[in-house]
């Protein structure tokens, strides 16, 4: 048996327009973005296996999670080596794949295994010459920061493949500037091996639903408000009257305009914070500030006991002092009994978002339908209202009408990008009663730790200074 790939003929079945950037480029991380049947995941399973019998060194197919090899792409990886009639060049077994040319390994494995002392995640890796991150959009910061210095082996490379509706995401946040990376796009209808009946779904979703259409099939993001709590357009709306307003407030001061003769800012107002504490696992600690309703920082840190996160959560709000929204359930408990301990004297609210929804009996925004029928819990109740306010931030903006609260974001918030992408994140659906439930981890997403400090901070509406809650 002849095991040797140069003496056969292997389909390479690649579009044109990847070639190039999957096996030319001088660049050591290749990111490929796009909408459906754009081939990008079967491009980059194709060249892995033939650059396997070329080069020296493991090749690591990993995601955000994977609880089992069924999660992973060995059943795609397996497909193709019998597709490619080159069956005999690799060992394929339940758990892993070898290329019997030289040894190297296909490691099938998650940045969550990485991520766990526990385990032996990182076994391997530094023989590992190719990474392809798959679904990277469902990676996480904290993924980055662990997975790019594990890959330690001299000329390594990484493939990393999404759908751009999802931006933005961690990764494109990462490496939108970096040095060393190359972004490359590509649709279904750049892809020569697109099949007939692939041709006609997309054709057919373009007929029914442009919008989604744009979206599925040319990586548009989202802008579907039957889903998504918030859009882009909105928040991106809050960050610029933030910016105009301290404008406004500058000129003011600068040109001594009498107190009772400025303008009324949205930061005028008493300190609050927000604090969402991490659960087990990857999620991390978040505080989120705001003044009046406009979020003024937010800022997050990898777990601990109630404890330490009690304290960190201090640290920074004794550097403005202002009252403290948390999370009650789970590990959150124990905050409310650490600060009755040691910091008596700061204002509490503990926060649940399965509590009942309030005012059960007031209609919901001249909808006509009452609360308790419009939501399932406070939760999704308050998701709503701070919907609404981003809402009124976006009409505010253009000069159109609104009634109650508007919120603003300060554009210099280091989390920011983080930020925006865990709010873009937030769906809704309604249950077999017809109220509305809040899904805060569609599939392929993360706890989103910033997004929960950011709506417990905003718990109550605003409170002006001088006064009380």
């Amino acid at each position: 048996m002849n095991s040797n790939p140069d003496t056969k003929q292997v389909p390479l079945r690649i579009p044109k327009k990847l070639i190039t950037p999957i096996f030319y480029t001088k660049k050591k991380h290749r990111i490929f973005e796009g909408g459906r049947n754009g081939a990008k995941s079967e491009s980059i399973a194709r060249a892995l296996i033939l650059l396997s019998t070329k080069y020296i060194g493991n090749i690591l197919c990993t995601r955000s999670v994977q609880l089992t090899i069924k999660d992973s792409t060995h059943r795609l990886f397996s497909r193709l080596i019998e597709k490619m009639g080159l069956s005999d060049c690799f060992d394929v077994r339940k758990n892993g794949i070898t290329c019997l040319i030289n040894g190297n390994e296909f490691i099938f494995r998650g940045c969550n295994a990485l991520s766990d002392p526990k385990s032996e995640g990182a076994k391997g890796l530094d023989e590992v010459r190719f990474c392809w991150v798959e679904e990277a959009h469902t990676i996480t910061d904290r993924d980055i920061e662990i997975l790019l210095p594990s890959v330690r082996a001299k000329n390594s490379i990484f493939f990393w493949s999404f759908n751009s509706n999802r931006r933005p995401c961690p990764v494109s946040n990462y490496f939108e500037k970096h040095s060393q990376a190359e972004f490359t796009s590509i649709h279904y209808y750049e892809n020569p091996y697109l099949t007939e009946e692939q041709r006609r779904e997309a054709v057919e979703l373009a007929r029914i639903n442009f919008q989604k259409y744009r979206e599925v099939y040319l990586g548009e993001p989202s802008t579907d408000t039957t889903r998504n709590v918030l859009i882009l357009k909105w928040i991106n709306a809050s960050i610029e009257l933030f910016k105009q307003e301290q404008e406004r407030a500058k000129y003011e001061e600068e040109n001594n305009i009498p107190e009772d003769k400025r303008t009324d800012k949205n930061f005028d107002g008493q300190v609050v914070y927000g604090l969402d504490v991490a659960d087990e696992g990857a999620d991390s600690n978040a505080l989120a500030k705001r003044q009046g309703n406009a979020l003024f920082d937010i800022k997050e840190r990898a777990t601990g006991d109630t404890a330490q996160t009690t304290e960190w959560a201090v640290s920074i709000m004794l550097q403005d002092i202002g009252s403290l929204n948390f999370d009650r359930v789970g590990v959150g408990a124990g905050v409310k009994a650490e600060l009755r301990k040691s910091f008596p004297e700061i204002k509490t609210t503990p926060h649940s978002n399965g509590d009942a929804v309030k005012h059960k009996l007031r209609q919901w925004e001249k909808t006509g339908i009452k609360n308790k029928d419009m939501f399932l819990n406070f939760g999704s109740q308050h998701w709503f209202k701070i919907r609404t306010m981003f809402q009124n931030s976006f009409k505010k903006l253009h000069g159109l009408k609104y009634e109650g609260d508007y919120i603003t974001i300060n554009p210099d918030i280091e989390l920011l990008l983080k930020l925006k992408t865990q709010l873009l994140q937030i769906e809704f659906e309604s249950n077999s009663k017809g109220q509305i439930k809040i899904i805060k981890s569609p599939e392929g997403t993360v706890s989103p730790n910033l997004a929960d400090a950011f709506m417990i901070c905003f718990r109550k509406p605003k409170v002006r200074a001088g006064v009380i809650g």
